[in-house]
């Protein structure tokens, strides 16, 4: 056996010991890797019961770097879990690889031909994976056995070290949440924050900072950021992590129930009260009440709420009992709510109350550099959901992505990344390439919903098109509407139940095309 068919592990455990102290060890590490094992990409991957999360890559593409895979979606990952050594693969087994499509500069040939995988245990327990990619085919099985099994545990221990010290620095405790069938489905998702800008590292301090407290915190930020996520978190990272988490959506509350929806009712205490009900409040008892949309609570409900949190007890609807409740009060808007205390319709002495710590949420177009992780995190995301093997971007999308301002943030790129997923697998095929032309046109030619295809004159409160290029119809339709809504919402001061009443349309159905339309 020659020594090309050799690998170094002398050379091998030097090199990784040397970077160990490296600020971005990990990275490195992967480098190092591909270097002595012949890899075309490397990743390590750290295991987050039930997923798989990439930290470190090398000859893969970034934004593999917001996917998360599930083992029990990923048979090659699997077959590296559960075995206590090193795996080659046999080139062309017929399992699906994740990395497939992903290899960096490899747009002539997607698919992955040579794969291995080493398990990152310790005391039995898995920590990771180290995958290794090869384009060629039989990379792996040149080296002896014994020499790649030499070569696969000083890997397996060195990373294993280097990871331990990476979650001491790096990882907020995850503490897994209970009592969370009262949450709303719309909370019904991951609540990772996909991001390592610094605007996003940031709002992860500040919330490291306030979630042990009891101290009431304000969420602000523009439609589509991700208030109920960083919510989420501040509940999940909190003392009262077991305890309930419980949704209240203001703008979908009338003001006819508004009390009782909050604070209970005793039987008899209106038309249609049969028996006593616990408010929202009882319900959070010792865990975290969320209010979202706060700015659009009812003046009338205000002082009621500003008196449960003064007193902290309530009184049920109908009921001169006060029954003491401990709850954690964290609100949500997208509203300025300085101004809305200007104009009358909120309260300052309950602002006060409720931004004990406001926390803000940057836009998307302030953090242009994680939308390539956030990219691939929806991808994932929604590969699993239509059955595909595996999806990749095609090296034009990214800059179109980029050039677009975003004006619906985080929710928007997920719905265009859905919907472009959905054009991309209708040619089928082991690989769905996402490419341009799957795009919504709006996002192909940099139309942002500010209507930048048409020219609006104003006659009264209607808005008139006036064509400047050819539109498809159903584009045109949507940005009409759109217009119409924000123009209504705009003069109705960002009150969506005041738009709703101007525009004489049902207050849910408001809410419901704002979202489809990206203004939520």
């Amino acid at each position: 056996m020659t020594t090309d068919c050799l690998i170094d592990t002398e050379s091998l455990c030097s090199r990784l010991l040397e970077s160990i102290g490296e600020e971005n060890c990990l990275n490195a590490f992967t480098k190092i890797i591909a270097n002595h094992f012949h890899a075309d990409a490397v990743s390590i991957l750290e295991y987050k019961e039930p997923r798989l999360h990439p930290i470190a890559l090398f000859g893969i593409s970034k934004e593999t770097y917001g996917r998360r895979f599930e083992v029990t979606d990923n048979p090659r990952l699997a077959v590296i879990i559960n075995s206590d050594v090193p795996t080659i693969f046999t080139d062309n087994i017929g399992l699906p690889d994740p990395f497939d499509g992903l290899i960096n500069d490899k747009e002539d040939r997607l698919e992955v031909h040579s794969c291995s995988g080493i398990p990152i245990k310790a005391k039995g327990q898995l920590r990771g994976v180290i995958t290794l990619d090869s384009l060629k085919l039989g990379v792996f099985k040149k080296f002896p056995a014994e020499n790649f099994k030499s070569a696969a545990f000083i890997v397996a221990k060195i990373v294993l070290q280097a990871l331990e010290n990476y979650n001491l620095k790096e990882q907020i405790s995850n503490k897994t949440l209970l009592n969370q069938t009262l949450i709303d489905e719309s909370l019904r998702n991951s609540h990772e924050l996909i991001g390592q800008s610094d605007a996003i590292q940031h709002l992860k301090e500040e919330i490291e900072i306030v979630a042990p407290s009891t101290l009431s915190v304000l969420v602000t930020g523009e439609t589509g950021v991700g208030k109920e996520i960083v919510v989420k978190n501040i509940h999940s990272s909190s003392k009262r992590f077991d305890k309930p988490l419980i949704y209240v959506n203001c703008a979908a509350l009338p003001e006819s129930i508004a009390e009782s929806e909050l604070f209970g009712h005793v039987k008899g205490a209106f038309t249609g009260a049969t028996s006593n009900r616990s408010g929202k409040f009882e319900l959070a008892n010792g865990g975290t009440l969320f209010l979202d949309e706060i700015g659009e609570l009812p003046l009338s409900i205000q002082a009621k709420l500003l008196r449960a949190i003064q007193n902290g007890d309530i009184q049920r609807v109908g009921s001169d009992r006060h029954i003491q409740v401990d709850v954690r009060l964290v609100t949500a808007t997208n509203r300025d709510l300085k101004e809305e205390i200007k104009v009358g319709s909120f309260r300052e002495d309950l602002y006060h109350r409720l931004s004990v710590y406001p926390i803000k949420i940057p836009p998307l177009r302030e953090r242009m550099t994680d939308l390539e992780l956030l990219v691939g995190f929806f991808i994932e995301n929604n590969r699993i959901k239509l059955g595909l093997q595996s999806v990749r971007l095609n090296k034009s999308l990214l800059p179109v992505l980029l050039n677009y301002s975003w004006p619906g943030n985080v929710r928007e790129l997920e719905h265009i990344i859905s919907r472009a997923m959905l054009r991309a697998a209708r040619g089928g095929g082991r690989i769905v390439s996402i490419a341009p032309k799957d795009l919504d046109g709006m996002i192909q030619h940099n139309k942002s919903p500010e209507i930048k295809n048409i020219a609006l004159e104003t006659i009264g409160d209607i808005p008139i098109i006036s064509f400047k290029e050819e539109l498809n119809f159903n584009d045109m339709i949507e940005n009409y509407k759109r217009t119409v809504i924000e123009q209504a919402f705009s003069r109705c001061n960002q009150n969506w139940n005041k738009t709703a009443e101007l525009l004489k349309v049902d207050k849910g159905n408001i809410h419901r095309l704002s979202k489809r339309l990206g203004l939520k």
